[in-house]
């Protein structure tokens, strides 16, 4: 097999998000030379030249990208939505990041929605995929854009909530849910929002986008985010270097990957039905999945009866507990069929299904697609830490 070399131009942080979709590229011939985003471009420029490459993978960045095309190698553009003549521009689908969130957002029964973001690149594809998907089920949007930092497009891991923020935060009828476009804004909106006493997820849900652990799994309480699809864009990339190494034209338009993924954590864990019987039962069922066998043992819990559990479900969700119990239990063991490696039997388990094939059949019901398919697709490993 003919080794085939490519200089990999990436920030540390971005090129450990895309190792993982590179890796099989190694066993079909391809070595892959990491040069970092972070040095100054004459230093990238002259190791570049050092390298007998047979292709380059570059990070956007207008002035890097301009001298990387004066080596004449086929090049692919990493987080680029322009069109270059001859390269290859691979990136997320922003607009169906936004798209994600408001089903998500809308899934937890939400009527009243907000956007934060800054005047970056993604943001505003991302507000408009938001902002659009709400439209479409008669409903608006608050918009707040937060000032352009200065570290990077997604700005810093954290910054201080400006009090115009908090007074943004304040002015929101609840319960809200928000959306903001990058992990690190999801932490400010976070800690805004603890600074003016609004809980969360009851008044405001926030839900972020990337799935950055360093920001989502440390924030309190952890952000529930769209989880994008590195491995897939990564695998995209190289793809796309083989073909063009191999004499094939670059497609005339960016190739954008779209997610399908959202981490749910206890920022979006919200119930908002306007309903309080309805909303303690959906509480209970949320807390006991495991253990709750029926809806008669759920209307016993409830201090009910089931004529009146009935009629108010059907009044505000427009569906019967026992669908609605079932949805919650797909939910749940999609999450742990994304995020672990559990077997279908102890997720089936430990969402309160009696053996493992009801959980595949529900599940097929509810999402249109068998377990093993989202799994193959979604699965997510979980890293002992």
């Amino acid at each position: 097999m003919k080794r085939r070399r490519a200089v990999v131009i990436l920030s540390p942080l971005n090129l450990r998000r895309l190792a993982r979709g590179l890796a099989p590229w190694v066993a079909r011939g391809w070595e892959f030379v990491p040069v970092p985003l972070d040095r100054p471009v004459e230093s990238i420029l002259r190791l570049i030249s050092g390298q007998k490459a047979d292709g380059v993978l570059v990070e956007f960045d207008i002035d890097l990208v301009e001298s990387v095309f004066a080596f004449g190698k086929p090049t692919v553009v990493l987080f680029a939505d322009l069109i270059v003549d001859g390269a290859v521009c691979v990136n997320v689908d922003d607009y169906a990041v936004g798209q994600l969130a408001a089903q998500h957002l809308l899934e937890r029964g939400l009527r009243r929605f907000a956007y934060c973001g800054r005047a970056t690149m993604h943001a505003p594809e991302r507000m408009r995929g938001y902002r659009d998907s709400l439209r479409e089920a008669g409903l608006t949007v608050s918009v707040f854009e937060e000032a352009t930092a200065a570290a990077g497009a997604a700005g810093p891991v954290w910054q201080e909530p400006s009090a115009r923020l908090q007074k943004w935060l304040q002015g929101l009828a609840v319960p809200c849910g928000i959306f903001a476009a990058h992990d690190s804004l999801g932490r400010t909106l976070a800690e805004g929002a603890a600074r003016i006493g609004r809980r969360i997820p009851d008044d405001i849900a926030i839900l972020s986008a990337s799935d950055d652990a360093l920001v989502c799994e440390m924030a309190e309480p952890p952000l529930s985010c769209v989880a994008l699809p590195w491995e897939r864009i990564a695998d995209a990339a190289a793809g796309w270097l083989d073909r063009l190494v191999s004499g094939k034209a670059a497609p005339e338009d960016p190739v954008r990957i779209t997610p399908t993924t959202v981490i749910t954590r206890a920022s979006t864990e919200v119930i908002a039905v306007g309903d309080p019987l309805v909303e303690r039962a959906l509480r209970h069922a949320r807390d006991n999945l495991r253990s709750l066998q029926s809806v008669d043992q759920w209307v016993r819990a409830l201090g009910t009866n089931r004529r009146q559990l009935e009629r108010t479900f059907r009044a505000a969700t427009r569906e019967s507990p026992y669908s609605a119990l079932i949805r919650l239990r797909v939910l749940r063991a999609r999450d742990y069929l994304i995020q672990t490696d559990a077997s279908l039997v102890d997720i089936a388990e430990l969402c309160g299904f009696s053996r493992p094939e009801k959980l595949s059949h529900h599940f097929r019901r509810v999402t249109g697609e068998p377990p093993s398919k989202v799994r193959r697709r979604e699965r997510r490993v979980v890293e002992v830490r």
